[in-house]
């Protein structure tokens, strides 16, 4: 509820300084990105509970990804119909547009909360059984355990294919956020078009990332799961050397609309697939897979507040208005292109690995059989059972 005040003039504080009004809409901000946060990390963390198979969960983040698309594109489809009705005849947007941006944002709000409420209202989470027997409950918490060790929280960071993945899952949300940030100003500073093409333009980059979703699923099927990322890194790429070799008016007609599918198909494939890596890391640790998510958003967030404090504060336009036409153009080739390396260079590193195997795995199976017996020592009553679990428990499940 926090995300319309964005939209709105400062209450009670339209005249005051810099400084204060940085407070009044930092702390709105911050507020919504715990709420975000929250439902996203706990909406992810559903996939890996729903189903062991990788091929079923790339489906699961493709339907989901499609729907997250869907949103914006309902979003951006308001905006342009606002503008189209509200249009004087101006060019750029200006602070008279205010008003079309809070009618945009409340109309969200109030459609994802209604969703929402339908989510919790008519979803139904399937009830734990509840034994009659304590040690029956043990039993199948051991049958489970024996087949692989359960990592905890603070498990995973001794892994390094956690750090691999957070830093593929970094370099996706990066290149997908900042084109997503910075189109509609290289639309309106750089290429000065029409503020409608404020809207179009986006709108393309979802259209084709919505369509492009369901697709994934079969590239991962008949590529595989590292060469349909690689597969986008490369259609990443190609939008960055378009971008940067667009020029003149055919460009700004035609081609510009070539380059957003280009990053809609790119970036869908890119955070389907990703989503899909963390998932696989995660496999059958599902206790501790919010935490896994929940770490990936961290990094991607900080990520990308850093790579935009950086390029607005390198942005010239206060100092040298000569530079400033061509500065997000260069945002999008440079700041987009370094984050697909970036990614490529984390492919690279899991390339001879298999996603979600363990180091030390045997250690952690021995650690996972300690700490389940002495969590059930009490429930084993009057001495008349041992502890389900030995440290040769590998050697039996075999």
């Amino acid at each position: 509820m926090s995300f319309p005040f964005l939209f709105m003039e400062c209450i009670s504080c339209s005249n005051s300084s810099q400084d204060a009004k940085f407070l009044y809409y930092g702390a709105f901000i911050v507020i919504f990105q715990f709420g975000w946060a929250a439902v996203q990390v706990s909406h992810l963390s559903l996939i890996p509970d729903l189903t062991p198979l990788s091929c079923e969960r790339v489906e699961l983040n493709s339907y989901r990804y499609a729907m997250t698309v869907l949103s914006n594109i309902c979003t951006y489809v308001a905006l342009l119909i606002i503008f189209g009705v509200s249009d004087k005849g101006e060019k750029h947007t200006g602070p008279k547009d205010l008003p079309i941006f809070k009618n945009v944002a409340l109309s969200v709000v109030g459609v994802g909360a209604f969703f929402s409420l339908m989510f919790h209202l008519f979803t139904k989470e399937k009830e734990h059984p509840h034994y009659s027997d304590q040690q029956q409950c043990v039993i199948n918490e051991a049958s489970e355990m024996i087949e692989k060790p359960h990592l905890r929280w603070k498990d995973w960071f001794t892994q390094p294919q956690f750090y691999m993945v957070a830093l593929l899952y970094m370099s996706t949300r990066l290149y997908v956020n900042l084109s997503q940030v910075y189109m509609p100003m290289y639309i309106e500073d750089t290429l000065e078009l029409h503020k409608n093409k404020i809207a179009i333009i986006p709108l393309v980059i979802f259209i084709s990332g919505f369509l492009s979703s369901f697709l994934v699923k079969f590239l991962r099927r008949y590529l595989g799961i590292k060469a349909t990322y690689f597969l986008g890194c490369m259609l990443a790429i190609a939008s960055c050397i378009w971008i940067y070799l667009g020029e003149g008016e055919s460009y700004s007609t035609y081609h510009l609309y070539a380059v957003a599918v280009l990053i809609g198909v790119a970036g869908s494939t890119l955070l389907i697939i990703s989503l899909a890596f963390t998932s696989d890391l995660i496999a059958n640790s599902t206790t501790s897979g919010a935490f896994v998510f929940g770490s990936m958003s961290f990094v991607d967030k900080l990520a990308n507040g850093v790579a935009v404090v950086i390029i607005q504060d390198l942005n010239p336009s206060m100092s040298d208005c000569t530079s400033c036409k061509w500065y997000y153009k260069y945002v999008l080739v440079f700041s987009c292109g370094v984050a697909v390396l970036l990614g490529l260079f984390a492919l690279t590193c899991l390339l001879p690995q298999s996603v979600g195997t363990r180091r030390n795995e045997e250690q952690l199976h021995r650690n996972s059989i300690i700490r389940h017996n002495r969590k059930h020592a009490n429930s084993i009553q009057n001495g008349e059972s041992k502890p389900l679990l030995s440290e040769e428990s590998d050697s039996c499940s075999t």
